[in-house]
């Protein structure tokens, strides 16, 4: 290697502080998360493609994401992607320089939060005015599931029809409605104050823990949602913190804000962020198996769509610890699922059940970021719902299958394939995607980072106490041998005898 080789090499050592393995799963992991984020900053720019050529490009977008984080989430690089390790550095350092070039945006978006919260209508989605007006609920004594009215929430916080689900029922039965019908309708029926329009999807949908949760923190005083959700999504990126390694942490910075999507929806109306902390906490503490049961409980009365990642949690615990851990897990899960849910089914069944299977059983439209863009761009033809269904079904055994056999070489790996069935879903919404996968995939190269740190000091420290000793036996009696081991946390020190 010549001496411009030596400095480019150097310099990217610097730059990206990892080994070879490490820095190409973090390549992997930055590509992924940029794909999620490019067709956003596009749209900002103007440049982003349109018609069938968008839907396209979303669809090809999220599968390749979701395989570049599956990589990521690997223990170990697989063989076929061997020859790019020596390349790895500069891949990494790549997507380095471009996280910090896609904060900028992000940035720009935060820095607009305060005057956005000045806004009356900030909400842009029904599933945090839901969480909103359930909470109040609650907290002035109610069952939401029995009184939720979406007509008067909406009226509340100054929403109008545009921010509605609406359903294929009613007027709405032989098209999907444009905006200004949806609100015009919206309108009419908030003025007769009906409570459950056939046009909208207007049960609470969430289990309880949904507003119970922030219920505790709504009843202090924080009544703002938005702010109380980014809180958890900040909390999700410092725990990643915590458990980067030191030489790392200050690339964190621009990760966390690379993730444009998040930042640009969260003060919109992104309300998943407490249950991605929850997820997140759970799988980190699985080795404490009660902690990390109850989080992963309240995980799943908070939001339906962690039950993806609560069977893969368990296949991981059965495969590691045994059926015996697996089954006090669940059982776990379980009783915090029916203890937060059963007084509210018992008050009144027909309205709890309503709500928590509509998204299952109501008449939604089809749309989202998997499959379906690809028959919304007519690529594909629309099959009938029970086609995807049976489809997001089978690729769900399909993945748990897999992740069974590899669980215990890659753990993390059931973090990305929690979420590959619903690429095939009626509904593939880009939440259950953009916003979970870039924070939870993170964590198992970070945890493998420090993993590996740990094992490279203890095994200096072995290596360089071994030759202490072999130093010592065969210096001469009376001579001080002394041999420093600082790098293993060891210095050792001793007369000869």
């Amino acid at each position: 290697m010549g001496p411009r080789q030596a400095r480019h090499a150097s310099l990217l050592e610097r730059l990206v502080p990892l080994h070879e393995e490490a820095a190409l799963r973090l390549a992997c992991y930055l590509a992924g998360a940029a794909l999620f984020s490019v067709l956003t900053i596009l749209r900002y720019l103007g440049a982003a493609p349109s018609g069938r050529v968008y839907d396209a490009t979303v669809c090809a977008f999220l599968c390749c994401a979701l395989a570049l984080l599956f990589l990521a989430c690997r223990s170990t690089v697989p063989r076929r992607l061997r020859a790019l390790l020596p390349y790895s550095r500069a891949l990494a350092a790549v997507g380095l320089i471009g996280a910090v070039g896609a904060s900028c945006y992000s940035v720009v978006n935060i820095a607009s939060y305060p005057a956005i919260l000045t806004h009356t209508e900030h909400y842009w989605n029904d599933a945090i005015a839901m969480t909103d007006c359930s909470t109040d609920l609650f907290v002035h004594g109610h069952n939401p599931y029995v009184d939720f009215s979406l007509g008067d929430c909406f009226t509340r916080l100054h929403m109008d029809g545009r921010f509605t689900t609406p359903l294929q029922a009613g007027q709405f039965s032989d098209y999907y409605p444009p905006h200004d019908v949806e609100r015009l309708l919206f309108a009419l029926l908030q003025q007769g104050h009906l409570q459950h329009p056939p046009e909208f999807e207007s049960y609470v949908s969430y289990p309880a823990g949904s507003f119970l949760l922030p219920a505790l923190f709504y009843s202090l005083g924080w009544r703002e949602m938005s702010t109380f959700y980014i809180a958890w999504l900040v909390a999700a990126y410092a725990l990643l913190a915590w458990r980067a390694p030191p030489r790392l942490r200050p690339w964190l910075i621009p990760i966390a804000l690379a993730n444009v999507v998040v930042w640009d929806y969260a003060i919109r109306g992104y309300s998943e962020g407490l249950v991605i902390f929850l997820i997140l906490a759970a799988w980190a503490s699985r080795r404490r198996p009660w902690l990390s049961a109850v989080l992963m409980g309240l995980a799943a009365t908070t939001r339906e769509d962690s039950w993806f990642f609560a069977l893969f949690y368990l296949v991981l615990v059965l495969r590691t610890s045994g059926w015996r851990d697996a089954a006090r897990r669940l059982g776990v899960i379980a009783a915090i699922v029916v203890a937060t849910n059963a007084p509210f089914f018992v008050q009144s069944p027909s309205d709890w059940l309503n709500g928590i299977l509509g998204p299952v059983r109501d008449p939604m439209y089809h749309g989202g970021q998997g499959l379906i863009e690809l028959v919304q761009g007519g690529w594909l033809p629309l099959w009938p719902r029970g086609v995807y269904t049976a489809l997001e079904l089978g690729a769900l055994v399909v993945c748990l299958a897999v992740y069974a056999r590899i669980c215990r070489r890659h753990p993390g790996t059931g973090l990305a394939l929690a979420l590959v069935p619903l690429v095939f879903a009626w509904r593939s919404l880009f939440v259950y995607f953009y916003l979970p996968l870039p924070i939870l995939c993170l964590w198992p190269l970070l945890d493998d980072l420090k993993a590996h740190s740990a094992r490279y000091l203890i095994q200096t420290a072995e290596s360089r106490a071994t030759r202490y000793t072999r130093d010592a036996l065969e210096a001469p009696a009376g001579a001080y041998a002394v041999v420093d081991t600082t790098a293993g946390g060891i210095t050792a020190r001793g007369v000869v005898d």
